[in-house]
């Protein structure tokens, strides 16, 4: 069986608070798809002032395998702090927050 990424606002927010416990309130988030494609990206911000940090993940396949990678930004009196995570997705966590499609092979339907 083929599998794809499906995804809406509600299930990869979810996701990000089951990495992310004080994210944001999903009213205040911002969902978006990228064109004639899987891809999608949720924009949030986590913790409190003055220790917020202004998140991006993007949900997206790599080599064949899902992933959920954290554009991180936060300003500190220190200077602005960035970084990049990149946390590898299994099936059994796609399948937990409903992040999959099955797709049937076209051989098998055809034969």
């Amino acid at each position: 069986m083929t599998y794809r990424l499906t995804a809406n606002k509600t299930k990869l927010y979810k996701l990000a608070a089951s990495l992310w416990p004080d994210i944001q309130p999903m009213r205040q988030t911002d969902f978006t798809k990228a064109y004639r494609s899987r891809d999608c990206w949720l924009t949030f911000r986590t913790g409190e002032y003055p220790n917020t940090v202004y998140h991006k993940a993007f949900l997206m396949t790599s080599c064949g395998k899902a992933v959920l990678c954290d554009d991180w930004c936060c300003c500190t009196d220190d200077g602005n702090k960035t970084g990049w995570e990149t946390h590898e997705l299994d099936l059994d966590t796609l399948r937990r927050f409903g992040l999959l499609e099955e797709v049937p092979d076209l051989k098998e339907v055809w034969a």
